[in-house]
């Protein structure tokens, strides 16, 4: 049973130094500080269309049409620092949105079809798993 003090993080979500697959896309934690940041770096990372509107709801449909195309898993860089500049709230809005698309794309048979790795870079990953409890709480 797990200790009550561990946060618990969705199936979708794994923070770890291993190493991404190869057909990863990664994101800077470093370059996502702020939400107009995240937008800014995940839209040219992702590839979205030029009518992407730098908002959550234009993230989520934009992000959502990525994984209908096929699987995908995204590797944050320097996670410690997503959305660090921003209320803990931001972090929480990001989670949220991931868990929605995840949940919306899963196939039983096949697995889920948003994977999200968090690698913490030189921040204590423990710190990192307690910041993304507290959002997800």
């Amino acid at each position: 049973m797990p200790d009550q003090s561990d946060p618990v993080v969705p199936p979708w979500l794994t923070v770890s130094a291993d190493p991404p697959a190869r057909d990863s896309a990664v994101l800077a934690g470093a370059g996502s500080r702020t939400r107009a940041a995240l937008f800014t770096e995940w839209a040219a990372r992702l590839d979205f269309p030029d009518y992407f509107g730098r908002n959550w709801d234009a993230f989520e449909e934009c992000l959502t049409d990525l994984v209908a195309e096929r699987p995908r898993t995204l590797v944050v860089t320097d996670a410690a620092e997503l959305l660090a500049d921003e209320p803990p709230e931001q972090l929480g809005i990001l989670l949220g949105v991931l868990d929605t698309i995840a949940a919306g794309a899963a196939d039983p048979t096949a697995g889920p079809a948003l994977r999200v790795l968090l690698h913490p870079g030189p921040a204590d990953p423990d710190a990192l798993r307690r910041r993304i409890g507290a959002a997800l709480a």
